[in-house]
């Protein structure tokens, strides 16, 4: 009966439970250890594999860096090596003309002309018709017989505006530009407009001899 109960006591005592408890740990830290392995192992191939990419995009950059410039140098060569063809005039701007309807309107209905419509198609050095830009002026004026020229209207559009006043239908091509008249008017009076070339800066002028007031009736 004492040796068991002093067998008991050896297997209960301290140390034995010592030795159980860092068996119990040993246990219980050994898979979280191979778990953390596994998470580290993971963010180790995600890196590498950033890392790859990050060398791929850098060598991709540098690629079309290369092309870039490989384009640069074959757009100087081209440039350099253009010339004019020999024998060829390209088509440039040489004057305007004003289109047959150009003149006053009736543009409420109230059979009253309160606005001027001026048709203006630029052409080129053969007469014929072709696209421009640049500012526009236009002026209404009476000449008298004697004594100074009256001017009715004069109103600038700008070179945007011109640009804008492009018109293709059923009355043909040209730029339509409008302005309103004042009042009291002329029977009739000179319409002069003047359009700046902006590729040379050279002006041409055209212009036509327009009935304001129908009927006549209108100021002297």
């Amino acid at each position: 009966m004492m040796n068991s109960l002093k067998q008991f006591a050896t297997s209960r005592s301290p140390r034995h439970l010592g030795v159980g408890f860092c068996l119990m740990l040993i246990c219980l830290l050994v898979p979280v250890g191979c778990k953390n392995q596994g998470f580290e192992n993971e963010n180790d191939k995600l890196r590498a594999e950033r890392s790859d990419l990050q060398d791929a995009l850098k060598e991709l950059q540098n690629k079309l860096a290369l092309r870039e410039g490989e384009l640069v140098a074959i757009r100087e060569q081209i440039d350099e090596q253009a010339e004019p063809i020999e024998g060829i005039e390209p088509p440039r701007l040489a004057g305007i003309v004003l289109g047959m309807y150009s003149g006053a309107i009736d543009s409420d209905g109230d059979m009253k002309n309160d606005a001027l419509r001026v048709y203006v198609r630029p052409v080129d050095q053969h007469g014929r018709q072709m696209t421009a830009i640049g500012p526009a002026r236009v002026r209404l004026l009476t000449l008298p017989a004697e004594g100074e020229p009256k001017t009715f209207l004069d109103q600038t559009f700008s070179a945007e505006q011109f640009h804008k006043a492009y018109r293709s239908g059923v009355t043909g091509t040209h730029y339509t530009l409008k302005a309103p008249l004042p009042d009291p008017l002329p029977t009739t009076a000179k319409l002069f407009v003047t359009l700046t070339d902006a590729t040379t800066g050279r002006s041409y002028a055209a212009e036509k001899e327009v009935e304001l007031v129908r009927g006549g009736g209108g100021v002297e």
